[in-house]
C-alpha cells in the first residue's frame, strides 16, 4: 500500500513546478508517512486517491495545507485553533485522528476544515456557554468530522441570577446563562459568502446542534450529515437578520441528511423581519423519529408579524423552494412534489390498464 500511495502522490506532484508546489508535495509525503506508520485506519478514512485530490485542490486553488495532529510531529499543529490562527484565508486544515477538546473559532476566515476520518477525527467541547460552541464558523467548508457538544454538570449556569437589568447593561450577559450550539454560524464575515457542512456527525447535549443567524447574500448547505440533538432544544435553528441590513438573497439548503431529536424539535425557524426573504431547499432528508404532530417537530416563530405569515408553515420570511422533494416527513416537500407524485401514479395506472 505504501508504494502505491507514494506513486499516486509523486505522480501528481511531478506535474507541478515551483517552490509552492514543492511544499505541497512535502506536506503530502509527511502526512502519508505519519498516517501509514502510526494509525490503522478504518474503511471510512481518506483513500490514497482522495488525499491526492485534496493535494490537487490545494495546488489548483493556491491553498496551503495545515496538518493538525495530537502527536505534535514536526510540521504539524497540536490544536485546531493553532492551525486556524496560522492559516491564511482559503487555506485547508486537515485534522488527523484524535479527540480535540476545544472551541474552534474560524469566523474571520474562509477555511476548509476537514478530517482524515470522520469516525476518529472528533472535535468536542463543553457547550454550557453560548459563546463557546464546538465550532464557530462563517464561511468555507467543514467536512468529514464528528462534532460533539457535551454536558458538564460542573459548569451549569445558575439561571436564577439572570435579570432584565443585567441584560440591559451587558448585551452579552445572556451568553452566561444560555447553552451553546455544536456549530454556530452568526458573524458579519458571512456577507457575500457561503458555508458547506458536509459528511459530518453533529451531536449536542445542550442547545441546538446547528444555530444560524443569517446575513444577506449568503448561503449555507448541510449535506450528507447525521444530526442528533440530545438536549433540551433540537437539530437546526435558523433566524433571518434583525439589526443588520435586511435582504432577499439568503439560502438554506439541507440535502441527503438524517436527523434525530430527543426533544422532538427538529427544525426551528425564527422570522425576525418580514421584509427578509430566505429560500429553503430540502432534498432527500430523513427524520429518524416518528413525526406525529408536525407543529412539535417543526416550529416557526414570527417576531414582527401578527398572526400567520405567507411563508413556509406560516413564516414571515422563510419560503420553501419548489425543488424540495423526497423528504420524510412530507411537510418539507413542495406542492410540486405532490403534483409530480400524482402524475407518476397516473402514468403507472395507465400503463397497468394497457398491460391488462
Amino acid at each position: 500500500m505504501k508504494k502505491a500511495f507514494y506513486d499516486v502522490i509523486i505522480k501528481k506532484m511531478s506535474k507541478n513546478t515551483g517552490l509552492r508546489n514543492f511544499i505541497f508535495g512535502f506536506l503530502a509525503v509527511i502526512l502519508t508517512c505519519f498516517c501509514i506508520s502510526v494509525f490503522s485506519f478504518p474503511v471510512s478514512a481518506m483513500t490514497d486517491e482522495e488525499l491526492a485530490v485534496l493535494v490537487d485542490r490545494a495546488n489548483n486553488e493556491k491553498r496551503n495545507i495545515l496538518i493538525v495532529s495530537k502527536g505534535g510531529e514536526t510540521g504539524t499543529f497540536i490544536t485546531i485553533n493553532d492551525a486556524v490562527s496560522a492559516a491564511k484565508n482559503r487555506d485547508i486544515i486537515l485534522v488527523l485522528p484524535g479527540e480535540y477538546d476545544e472551541s474552534v473559532d474560524m469566523t474571520d476566515k474562509e477555511l476548509i476544515l476537514t478530517g482524515f476520518d470522520k469516525e476518529t477525527c472528533i472535535i468536542t467541547h463543553d457547550t454550557t456557554n453560548y459563546l463557546t460552541p464546538v465550532i464557530n464558523a462563517a464561511a468555507g467548508e467543514i467536512s468529514n468530522l464528528t462534532i460533539k457538544g457535551y454536558y458538564n454538570p460542573d459548569t451549569v449556569m445558575d439561571y436564577t441570577n439572570f435579570s432584565q437589568d443585567l441584560k440591559d447593561t451587558d448585551p452579552y450577559a445572556f451568553a452566561r446563562f444560555v447553552p451553546g450550539y455544536a456549530i454556530h454560524v452568526d458573524d458579519n464575515h458571512m456577507y457575500n459568502n457561503n458555508l458547506m457542512i458536509c459528511g459530518c456527525d453533529i451531536l449536542n447535549q445542550q442547545n441546538f446542534c446547528i444555530g444560524v443567524g443569517l446575513r444577506n447574500h449568503y448561503s449555507i448547505a448541510v449535506k450528507d450529515c447525521f444530526v442528533y440533538a440530545n438536549g433540551g432544544y433540537g437539530c437546526l435553528f435558523v433566524h433571518d437578520p434583525d439589526r443588520i441590513e435586511t435582504g432577499t438573497d439568503m439560502n438554506v439548503m439541507v440535502i441527503n441528511s438524517k436527523f434525530s431529536s430527543g426533544y422532538k424539535t427538529v427544525l426551528k425557524l425564527q422570522s425576525v423581519r418580514p421584509e427578509n426573504r430566505v429560500n429553503l431547499l430540502f432534498v432527500g432528508n430523513e427524520f429518524i423519529d416518528k413525526v406525529e404532530d408536525t407543529s412539535e417537530y417543526f416550529i416557526v416563530e414570527n417576531d414582527e408579524i401578527v398572526g400567520i405569515g405567507e411563508g413556509f408553515l406560516g413564516s414571515g420570511s422563510f419560503y420553501l423552494s419548489e425543488n424540495s422533494v423526497f423528504n420524510t416527513p412530507g411537510v418539507l416537500n413542495s406542492s410540486m412534489y405532490d403534483i409530480l407524485i400524482s402524475f407518476m401514479d397516473s402514468v403507472v395506472s395507465v400503463v397497468r390498464l394497457n398491460v391488462s
